[in-house]
């Protein structure tokens, strides 16, 4: 049988994981209600639906091949799209994190919020102050490309507030809230 990486590439299912990180995120997410801020075309969210009781997904959809630089039109919501359409567990919501924050559709506490949206040290320092507080207790918060050599400003935001983190596999990062 194919592990879940394999069976997303034979779906065509793209993202930056690697496969220990993605197997992770899966095992996190099980039986959670989770909010991934930055989805990209659908790699991690797709993993985690498999597990999770749901998944929020935020992103703008209009990042570059890259991931990290926003362009003028959508150019990852029709991947996405496709990558999650055999689950009826996932919801997306299309815009910036900050106004997913502000949004109805995107209100409540989650048990799992994973932040891999922009990487900018002001970025990532401002998702943690606004989807933090939205952790329930005894709930979990992951950071993709913590410690990763090209985004030094996820684990400089994350080290700021938390202190360096315990929990990492390859550049994927977490802690749980008490």
């Amino acid at each position: 049988m194919k592990n879940l990486l394999e069976l997303s590439a034979s779906a065509s299912v793209q993202g930056f994981l690697h496969c220990d990180e993605f197997h992770q995120l899966i095992e996190l997410a099980a039986g959670k209600d989770v909010l991934e801020v930055g989805s990209f075309m659908g790699l991690s969210a797709y993993g985690m639906a498999w597990t999770a009781k749901s998944v929020q997904c935020v992103d703008t959809f209009r990042a570059n091949s890259a991931g990290q630089q926003q362009m003028d039109n959508h150019t990852t919501l029709a991947a996405f799209d496709k990558a999650v359409s055999r689950f009826n567990n996932v919801k997306r919501f299309v815009g910036t994190s900050e106004e997913a924050a502000l949004n109805s559709a995107v209100q409540g506490q989650f048990d799992f919020v994973f932040l891999d949206a922009m990487h900018t040290y002001e970025d990532v320092k401002a998702d943690i102050e606004r989807w933090w507080p939205r952790v329930r207790s005894g709930g979990v918060m992951a950071f993709h490309d913590y410690g990763h050599h090209d985004f030094p400003g996820v684990k400089q935001a994350v080290d700021e507030k938390f202190g360096p983190l315990q929990n990492v596999c390859i550049t994927l990062g977490w802690l749980d809230k008490q």
